[in-house]
């Protein structure tokens, strides 16, 4: 990770999503924000219930000079479950970078997070030949 051209995709959730983001963000490298609804139906799904102190990196995130922002799109908003398919476009954009694709995944391994979250992302990712690590909370 010492290439300065490197990027990074995320879904900026509260939890491993944004705790990356932050970190990759003082590297000074471009990240692009991928989310599935629009701001205020996102944070009210996947940030706010976590936390004030969520929601305050969510928008320091999203509004640095270095991210580019990815919202839903009007097919995107259309879905039932806008969050696999915004796995699958930031799986596409990081394809687009060419190179190798590494997931980095903040997750304890059970399955219960349902379509669109962490294990559906490491399986495409792994599909898609690329490699993943697992930061395990619990270890």
């Amino acid at each position: 990770m010492d290439d300065p051209e490197e990027r990074a995709v995320s879904g900026v959730a509260c939890g491993g999503d944004l705790l990356f983001a932050e970190e990759w963000l003082k590297t000074g490298r471009a990240l692009q924000a991928f989310l599935p609804r629009p701001v205020e139906e996102f944070l009210d799904e996947s940030v706010r219930f976590a936390g004030e102190a969520w929601v305050a990196s969510f928008h320091r995130v999203i509004t640095d000079p270095s991210v580019s922002v990815v919202g839903p799109d009007d097919e995107m908003l259309r879905l039932e479950d806008p969050h696999t398919a915004n796995n699958l476009r930031m799986l596409e954009a990081a394809r687009q970078y060419g190179g190798p694709i590494h997931g980095v995944f903040l997750w304890d391994g059970s399955g219960g997070d349902g379509p669109g979250g962490t294990q559906q992302l490491a399986s495409a990712v792994l599909e898609a030949g690329g490699s993943v690590t697992i930061l395990d909370p619990n270890t």
